[in-house]
């Protein structure tokens, strides 16, 4: 079984707000690590998509926060 972690993660994004560390697997599947360092609204990155959210399926977990 394929294994990520922040340090391992061959993609990286660091934008105002937002660190993102993620690797991607044969098979379409990837894994993120986000961070969130501000309070934003993300709602328009996802304009225009149905019904305006983000098409990932996801099986999401929070270590912290919400």
């Amino acid at each position: 079984m394929p294994k990520a972690s922040k340090a391992t993660a061959s993609e990286r994004v660091e934008v105002e707000g937002y660190e993102g560390q993620f690797e991607h697997w044969d098979g379409g599947y990837s894994v993120g690590f986000e961070k969130y360092t501000a309070d934003v609204d993300l709602a328009p990155l996802f304009a225009g998509l149905p019904d305006d959210r983000c098409q990932c399926p996801t099986g999401a977990m929070s270590s912290r926060g919400r």
